[in-house]
């Protein structure tokens, strides 16, 4: 045999070689992979045991909270020792406190957690000067509660039924009196029109309204610049805004309009014309001063 011969045979047993070694190759990689498999199958069931038992301890305490907030409850609402012995009202200056009780429709006796969800709210706002309600309880059986009362400050003068409101500085109609009795804080405003049929615990119209606004821009800036002088009296009509200091000297505003130079310019002028009775006219180019 010639040497061209035996090279060819080593170039064929090379080859299979070669065949053999990339299918031991591919049986490791298949082998590889259903290993890789089968652990993520068996991840994947132990991830779900995980999740299962996860969920059933959430749902086991969910019902166990469950009963207790029940049990609870029931305790709260059927035990005698939550029955109510004593009602207290705070915040209240000038509502009697057996009105408030009153119209809450609580009574001693009373489950104090019902009472929570029975005490009629809309009943008590119904109070002018309430604005606001709020309760609580001092266990085991004292119901608190707690208001927040409207405060006077505009006593409004009606001229077709000849007589006075006090408004709170949201211009909602607290009272209704028949002669000037202002109170400390109160204000003496004319200008504001009433419907035929007035409601308390009702606001204002808003025209008038927006009127009370211009003015408290007004009693802001003239706080600022006055300090030792106040406002006694303010009246609204043909779109002007008159205010009385000391129920001395009357001024004419044209609103709100430049307001700080119109009253520090005031202050110039009643400096200048010391203490007397008498009107000044901002609304005019040229500011003027009459006395009477």
């Amino acid at each position: 045999m010639d040497k061209g011969s035996k090279k060819s045979r080593k170039k064929v047993s090379g080859s299979k070689l070669k065949s053999k070694s990339k299918a031991l190759i591919q049986k490791k990689s298949i082998k590889g992979k259903l290993q890789t498999k089968t652990k993520r199958k068996a991840n994947n069931k132990i991830k779900v045991k995980k999740t299962i038992t996860k969920k059933l301890m959430i749902l086991v305490t969910v019902i166990i909270i469950s009963l207790f907030i029940i049990a609870s409850s029931y305790y709260l609402i059927k035990s005698p020792k939550f029955n109510i012995t004593s009602i207290t009202v705070v915040g209240n200056n000038k509502i009697n406190i057996e009105d408030i009780i009153t119209m809450s429709k609580i009574n001693l006796g009373d489950n104090v957690v019902e009472s929570l969800f029975k005490i009629d709210r809309k009943n008590i706002s119904n109070i002018p000067y309430i604005s606001n309600i709020n309760l609580s309880i001092n266990f085991p059986s004292e119901l608190v509660i707690k208001i927040t009362e409207r405060e006077s400050i505009y006593y409004a003068y009606d001229k077709e039924k000849n007589v006075y409101y006090r408004l709170d500085k949201n211009g909602i109609i607290l009272e209704v009196c028949n002669k000037i009795e202002l109170k400390e804080k109160e204000i003496l405003i004319n200008g504001i029109t009433f419907d035929d049929d007035v409601k308390l615990s009702t606001k204002i119209n808003d025209i008038d309204y927006s009127k009370i606004q211009v003015y408290r821009k007004i009693e802001e800036e003239f706080n600022n610049i006055f300090l030792e002088k106040k406002i006694t009296k303010v009246t609204f009509e043909n779109s002007l805004t008159k205010i009385y200091i000391n129920d001395k000297i009357e001024v004419i505003l044209l609103n709100d309009t430049d307001l700080k130079y119109n009253l520090t310019f005031l202050k110039d002028i009643i400096s200048n014309v010391g203490d007397v009775n008498g009107t000044v006219d901002m609304t005019k180019e040229n500011p003027t001063f009459i006395t009477f």
